[in-house]
């Protein structure tokens, strides 16, 4: 019972969730490799 308030932010689906986290940590690891490579 308590991992669901832990997981579920806002009451929001653990698809939602999940995917929201994920894509936001995808962007900006991306963004953040492009920035490396750009300095190299």
């Amino acid at each position: 019972m308590g991992m669901h308030k832990v997981h579920g932010i806002l009451e929001v689906p653990e698809e939602t969730d999940c995917n929201g986290i994920t894509s936001v940590n995808k962007t900006s690891f991306l963004s953040r490799s492009q920035s490396e490579d750009r300095e190299k």
